[in-house]
């Protein structure tokens, strides 16, 4: 698992030169991306940015965005929710 501050904008609809090639990195190497709600959150645009990438996505339980950090660039950060086997 990993947890990358890509700048990199991976948000619905967004169809950046470098956000398909990240997506086909990820392809490439068999890794999900698993946080789908915006990381930074402004007046207008959001954007997620904040990126949790994993060639398990069956061991994590829960993942997602944060409350808000901050007050100027409003910042959500990316948390997972390990599954654990006893």
């Amino acid at each position: 698992m990993v947890l990358i501050d890509m700048n990199t904008n991976l948000s619905p609809g967004v169809g950046k030169n470098n956000s398909s090639k990240l997506i086909n990195v990820c392809e490439i190497f068999g890794l999900s991306q698993l946080i789908t709600e915006p990381t930074r959150v402004t007046a207008h645009p959001q954007s997620l940015i904040d990126l949790c990438v994993t060639v398990t996505p069956d061991k994590i339980v829960r993942s997602g965005a944060g409350a808000i950090i901050g007050d100027g660039d409003r910042k959500r950060a990316p948390f997972l929710v390990l599954g654990l086997s006893l």
